[in-house]
């Protein structure tokens, strides 16, 4: 199982795309497969969308890829701190919309748009009138009348809108891993320590798979299968899908100690993907 981390970046950068209209901007800015339940490996389930804010968004995809979720899509884009259209209910109606069972929501604050603009405010003048009459015989009176004018007056007024970055990543439930290594390619650190480019980086195992059960380690390095060194994260998955339903040797690299682990390999079913494995 491979995480599109690249995707994912391309959201976040799409968060410069500013948000206009009634609109769902998570459904706007989606980039992603559009119906999660087409994809191979994709197992329904019968709760409803569930939708989780994160300070840290990288840790909690990977957080729920041990539990046996993949990636779909992921949305990017840059809105206001008031706008009501960027809230958990408009992320869970894209991801319903898709297919996908839960959302992962990352905010992270952009910048201050400050403009001055005219606000009319009412204004109200009252003016009374006196007035001494003396009529034909002789009497006289007092009276005064009292006028009241509406009106509106215009003063300049500085306003300020904070902007934000919003990213949204979706996943869905798959079918139980056949190995359950999330794999990712050897960096030059690790090339460097191990002397070789060979082999695949254990980014994280998921949960109660065999490869958890057997206890292999986040970091480890996969050498060889079998006896048959690893290439690379392709060459991994098709050793994989040769070797369905067999125990295997899987060899690994932990910390400059070689181990080795007896791994059971899931037959590979026709709704599975090779890269959930």
């Amino acid at each position: 199982m491979r995480t599109n981390w690249a995707l994912i970046a391309m959201a976040g950068l799409a968060a410069g795309a500013v948000l206009t209209g009634c609109v769902n901007p998570y459904s706007v800015f989606y980039r992603g497969k559009t119906d999660a339940r087409t994809l191979p490996g994709y197992q329904p389930v019968d709760e409803p969308v569930q939708a989780f804010r994160t300070h840290d968004l990288k840790g909690s995809v990977l957080e729920w890829q041990r539990k046996g979720y993949g990636v779909v899509g992921s949305s990017g884009f840059e809105a206001s701190d008031q706008d009501d259209d960027v809230g958990p209910d408009q992320a869970k109606a894209h991801a319903a919309k898709i297919g996908a069972h839960v959302v992962l929501m990352w905010r992270k604050y952009s910048h201050t748009d400050t403009a001055t603009v005219p606000i009319h405010v009412p204004v109200t003048s009252t003016s009374t009138t006196n007035a001494d009459v003396t009529s034909t015989d002789g009497d006289g009176y007092y009276g005064h009348a009292t006028t009241t004018k509406h009106g509106t007056s215009v003063v300049m007024q500085s306003v300020s809108d904070d902007r934000i970055n919003f990213t949204a990543v979706f996943l869905a439930k798959k079918v139980p891993p056949r190995v359950g290594i999330i794999d990712r390619k050897l960096d030059v650190a690790t090339r460097q320590r191990l002397g070789r480019n060979t082999g695949i980086s254990v980014l994280e195992v998921i949960d109660d798979s065999p490869a958890f059960l057997a206890g292999v380690l986040p970091g480890d390095v996969l050498l060889s299968i079998d006896g048959e060194p690893i290439q690379s994260t392709d060459h991994y998955h098709r050793v994989i899908d040769a070797l369905g339903g067999k125990v295997a040797l899987f060899a690994f690299d932990r910390s400059g100690q070689p181990i080795e682990k007896q791994i059971q390999i899931g037959v590979k079913k026709k709704s599975e993907a090779t890269q959930s494995q």
